[in-house]
């Protein structure tokens, strides 16, 4: 079963909805680094990961390859929390593997993702274990990266390897670092090379749930009136 943007799925298809997704998928697509930021809600991760995961079946990526900072909403901090790596770093790719259940079963993923094998097709990675990697033939979608820092998504990109794409999605609305963080930073920074786009996604893409449009905007006005 494929959706509308060619998205192979074992159940049910991901179709970007509005100008702005539709933007998000071509952009992906004709390039090999792709910044997309946008409020809670508007399917920068959903649209992200599903499009991976299609391309990973259809063997034009040999891996998907999933990761986010570890920097936890009010400052709690990861290494306090019981068990090895992978059970501390499981919590915080929820969303990811929610977005994944969208498009295939969890039979599927099994045999996609194992925890011990390196060569898995589909692999979570915490941002900061990147150091050395190279990505080969990988699709990598790097999620909540207002949390990161510069030197981080400096990092990550310096990981790409041969056939290889990566998407970093984030609200940089939503930071729980101080100062300016990666996602911003390298957007500023990164404007105007080519093979790298930029997506900006607005209240007008929430798909989550009508309510959080409303939400949205009222916080950019009462963040808009106490900046002025």
């Amino acid at each position: 079963m494929k959706g509308k943007t060619g998205h192979k799925c074992d159940r049910m298809c991901v179709a970007p909805k509005g100008s702005e997704q539709k933007r998000l998928v071509r952009t992906i697509n004709d390039n090999i680094v792709t910044f997309v930021r946008g409020p809670a809600g508007t399917g920068k991760t959903l649209l992200s990961v599903t499009y991976g995961f299609s391309r990973l079946i259809d063997k034009e990526f040999k891996s998907l390859i999933l990761t986010r900072p570890v920097v936890e909403a009010g400052g709690e901090r990861l290494g306090y929390l019981p068990g090895n790596m992978l059970d501390k770093i499981d919590p915080y790719m929820m969303p990811i593997f929610d977005a994944l259940l969208h498009v295939s079963t969890e039979e599927t993923l099994a045999k996609l993702m194992s925890k011990t094998r390196r060569n898995s097709a589909i692999r979570v990675l915490p941002l900061a274990y990147m150091r050395g990697i190279t990505f080969r033939k990988s699709f990598v979608v790097a999620d909540e990266m207002q949390n990161s820092t510069t030197e981080q998504v400096r990092m990550l990109l310096t990981r790409l390897g041969e056939g290889s794409k990566i998407v970093l999605c984030g609200d940089t609305t939503q930071s729980d670092i101080a100062g300016t963080n990666g996602l911003e930073n390298s957007w500023n920074i990164l404007s105007g090379v080519k093979g790298v786009g930029f997506v900006e996604l607005t209240s007008q893409s929430i798909v989550r749930h009508p309510l959080i449009r409303q939400i949205e905007e009222r916080y950019q006005k009462h963040n808009r009136s106490r900046r002025k």
